[in-house]
């Protein structure tokens, strides 16, 4: 009987600190402040595109000047470029909510036609 108390004592005890580890590491990875500026590879990631349609979005750069497709917002620092993460966020918004604006959809479909 005393082994079987012994081996449950022990047990326990690997339980409980097994369970205190994931609790201090769930409580340290979730304190952590999201990260705000992305990299170009972040970038990537979060748009989730592939490497040759971030290199048409991207500036690319040159001493003399900058060329782009469009006009993404980012912050140049010592010649790598950041991306504001909520900047990205509205520009997403702002391209999408200016097609929809332009875009005249009656043309593209009219419930009232019998066709």
């Amino acid at each position: 009987m005393d082994k079987k108390i012994l081996y449950a004592i022990v047990y326990l005890g690997i339980c409980m600190m097994i369970s205190a580890w994931l609790i201090s590491n769930a409580m340290h990875t979730n304190n952590q402040p999201e990260k705000q500026l992305l990299t170009k590879i972040e970038l990537g990631k979060y748009l989730g595109l592939e490497k040759e349609a971030l290199d048409k979005i991207v500036p690319e750069i040159n001493p003399n000047e900058v060329h782009t497709l469009l006009d993404i917002p980012s912050i140049r620092i010592n010649n790598l470029y950041y991306f504001p993460k909520k900047a990205i966020d509205e520009w997403l918004l702002t391209g999408e909510r200016s097609f929809y604006e332009n875009y005249d959809f009656d043309d593209f479909f009219d419930p009232m036609s019998n066709k």
